[in-house]
């Protein structure tokens, strides 16, 4: 939960950072895409391919923060040994029991199309009862 910048900590980017102690924070998950470090209550984890895109840290974090979050709390540490690398987070397998790497882009830009369109949905409705109030 402290963050330190570049040059001030040792820094990774585009890791997946885990806090595992805090009142409210003990199992937050967050893709971190900016250069970022740690001081203390928490822990970078990272794929061991270099090539990841921030979409599927993004997507990584946020199925493993549904695992973790309800599960971990101040007074049960979400701590890596023993505890959160024996987890089991849930991912889309492909035919050969691995991560089906070719089936997250698509769905990420699925989900990001759903949220634009509930965007345009909730702005022409905000528009359409600013014209009812106006000709009323």
């Amino acid at each position: 939960m402290y963050w330190g910048r570049k040059g001030e900590f040792a820094t990774h980017e585009n890791a997946i950072s885990v806090i595992y102690n805090g009142a409210i924070a003990a199992g937050k998950v967050y893709a971190q895409k900016e250069p970022t470090g740690i001081l203390a209550e928490s822990y970078f984890i990272a794929p061991r391919s270099d090539n990841r895109d921030h979409d599927l840290n993004l997507f990584f974090s946020t199925a493993m923060e549904k695992v973790l979050y309800p599960k971990y709390s101040r007074d049960f540490l979400a701590t890596w040994a023993g505890k959160v690398e024996n987890d089991l987070i849930f991912l889309p397998t492909a035919n050969n029991g691995g991560i089906d790497y070719e089936f997250i882009p698509p769905f990420i830009s699925g989900l990001k199309k759903l949220a634009i369109k509930d965007v345009v949905d909730f702005a022409d409705r905000r528009i359409a009862a600013t014209e009812q109030v106006i000709s009323s």
